[in-house]
C-alpha cells in the first residue's frame, strides 16, 4: 500500500528535477545562440569558401593583398623626366596610408638613368623593377611596332608607344597602374587600383565628345595583364590584337591611315590603345565605349589639358581632386611644375593637394 506523504514527495522531487533540466536545457540554447550571434560577427564566408575574420585580423592572403599591395607601371626616360618621376614617388609616399602595404614600381627607363630611377625608388621605400630599353630589348620593341605598321609623328615619340607594351615587358605582374610621370597624387593608388571590376581588362577616362584617338587619356589607365594576356572575345591576345591596328584604322577610315597601309596615330599610343580595343573585341564602330573598357571618375584623372574638369573655375569649388595630371604644359624638357601653364593654376592646386604638395614641387 504506497503512503500518500510518500507519493507527494516523489511526486515534487521528479517535478524540480524536471524543471532543472529544461531551464539548463533554455540556457544552453541562450548560449549556443550567443555563441552563433559572436561568431556570425567575428568571421564573414567569403566567395571562395575559406572562412576570414573581420577587422584586418584575420584577413585572407588574397583579400589583404587586393586591398594593401599595389603596382605601378610607367615610363621615365631622358633627364626632364627625373624631376617629375621624384614628384610623384613622394605623392604616392605621402598617401600609402598602410606601412605594411607594398608598392611596386615597374619602369622602363634608358641606360645612362636607370641609377637615379633605383635611387628614387629606394629613396621612397619602394621596390623596384627596370626595364632598360636597349640592345635586344629595344630592337624587339621596334620590330614590333613596325609589324603593327605604325609610324609615330607624335610629341610623346617613341616614349610613349613603349606604354603599349608593359604588358609584355613586366610578365609577371598581373594587374597595374599605368601612368605617365606628370602626375601627384593626392589619394592612396591602391584604392584607384581595387576599382577596376573583375568584368573589365582595363580602366580609364572616356571622353565620347573628343576625336578618336583623345578619346580615352593614357595617362592614367589600370590594367588586367593577365586578361590581356588570354584570347579575348574576338579569339586574340592583346598582342595579337595589336597587330590588327592598321587594318582596324582603314575599316573605321581613320585620317590616320595612310595610302600606303601605315597608321600614323596622332594621338600616339592613345590611338592604338582604343584600335587595340576594338580588335581586341572584334568591334569597328568608333564612337562606342569598347568592350571591357571601364569608365574612370575624372577625379583619378584630373587633367590640366582639360583644366582639371572645373575643379579650379571657383574659389568655393569643394570637389576632390584625387590624382592631378599636368599634361599640356608644352615645354620641352621642362618639369610640368616649373611651366607656364601650371602657374595659371598653382594657386587654386595649393588649395586641393596635400599639405607637401608645395614643398614638394619647391625641392
Amino acid at each position: 500500500m504506497k503512503h500518500p506523504v510518500f507519493d507527494a514527495l516523489v511526486t515534487l522531487v521528479l517535478c524540480v528535477t524536471h524543471g532543472l533540466v529544461n531551464a539548463s536545457k533554455v540556457k544552453l540554447r541562450h548560449h549556443a545562440d550567443e555563441y552563433r550571434q559572436s561568431a556570425d560577427s567575428e568571421f564573414k564566408e567569403p566567395e571562395d569558401g575559406v572562412p576570414v575574420q573581420q577587422g584586418g585580423q584575420l584577413l585572407d592572403h588574397a583579400e589583404k593583398s587586393r586591398q594593401l599591395d599595389c603596382d605601378l607601371c610607367m615610363v621615365a626616360m631622358g633627364e626632364s623626366a627625373m624631376p617629375e618621376l621624384k614628384v610623384l614617388l613622394h605623392s604616392l609616399k605621402q598617401q600609402t596610408r598602410d606601412p605594411g602595404a607594398r608598392i611596386s614600381l615597374h619602369i622602363v627607363t634608358d641606360k645612362d638613368h636607370e641609377k637615379t630611377v633605383k635611387g628614387q625608388a629606394e629613396e621612397h621605400s619602394f621596390e623596384a623593377e627596370t626595364v632598360v630599353m636597349d640592345g635586344p630589348v629595344l630592337s624587339r620593341i621596334k620590330k614590333q611596332v613596325e609589324d603593327m605598321h605604325v609610324v609615330s609623328e607624335h610629341h610623346s615619340g617613341f616614349a610613349g608607344l613603349v606604354k603599349s607594351f608593359m604588358f609584355e615587358l613586366f610578365p609577371r605582374v598581373q594587374r597595374c597602374i599605368l601612368l605617365d610621370t606628370d602626375l601627384y597624387f593626392n589619394s592612396p593608388a591602391v584604392d584607384l587600383l581595387n576599382l577596376l571590376d573583375k568584368n573589365s581588362i582595363m580602366l580609364g577616362t572616356w571622353r565620347p565628345s573628343e576625336p578618336f584617338g583623345d578619346r580615352i587619356n593614357s595617362g592614367v589607365i589600370v590594367q588586367d595583364f593577365s586578361k590581356m594576356r588570354l584570347p579575348g572575345p574576338a579569339g586574340k591576345t592583346w598582342l595579337e590584337s595589336m597587330m590588327g591596328v592598321a587594318e582596324a584604322a582603314s575599316k573605321l577610315q581613320l585620317s590616320d591611315y595612310q595610302s600606303n597601309g601605315i597608321v600614323k596615330p596622332r594621338w600616339g599610343d592613345q590611338t592604338l590603345l582604343h584600335l587595340v580595343l576594338l580588335v581586341y573585341n572584334g568591334q569597328f564602330e568608333a564612337s562606342i565605349l569598347p568592350g571591357g573598357f571601364q569608365s574612370l571618375d575624372k577625379a583619378w584623372n584630373s587633367e590640366m589639358c582639360q583644366k582639371f574638369y572645373g575643379h579650379c573655375a571657383s574659389l568655393l569649388d569643394s570637389s576632390e581632386i584625387k590624382l592631378g595630371h599636368f599634361n599640356c604644359a608644352f615645354e620641352e624638357g621642362t618639369p610640368w611644375f616649373m611651366t607656364a601653364k601650371f602657374e595659371e593654376f598653382k594657386s587654386c592646386l595649393l588649395r586641393k593637394m596635400d599639405k607637401t604638395f608645395q614643398l614638394s614641387i619647391q625641392r
